[in-house]
């Protein structure tokens, strides 16, 4: 998550129309977004698990601090994708970008 939050952050400030590709390219951000989205679901999963719990405590410090997580929202506002927010890769792949999904399970 931290690494997605500086990668964006980076591509916003110093290569702006890269971002705009992103941004406006509705399958990429899509992705991008449900791979947050899983992240976030994860970190939930295992965050009082001692197991998986080594300094969690700095790397959520992080990614939540405002100055960092603000680079989430500006992408989801720029991407306007949020609002697909509940959808599944073959729901949202009629809408966006006509991006194509696979059935791996095939």
């Amino acid at each position: 998550m931290s690494h997605l939050e500086l990668y964006l952050k980076r591509c916003c400030r110093k290569y702006p129309e890269d971002w705009e590709y992103i941004t406006g390219h509705k399958g990429l951000a899509f992705l991008i977004m449900k791979l947050w989205l899983e992240a976030e679901k994860f970190e939930n999963l295992i965050k009082d698990d001692p197991r998986f719990n080594t300094d969690r405590e700095s790397v959520s410090e992080f990614v939540y601090n405002p100055d960092n997580y603000e680079i989430i929202e500006k992408f989801f506002d720029d991407s306007e994708i949020i609002s697909c927010r509940s959808k599944t890769f073959p729901q949202a792949s009629e809408e966006l970008d006509g991006i194509k999904t696979y059935d791996i399970n095939s």
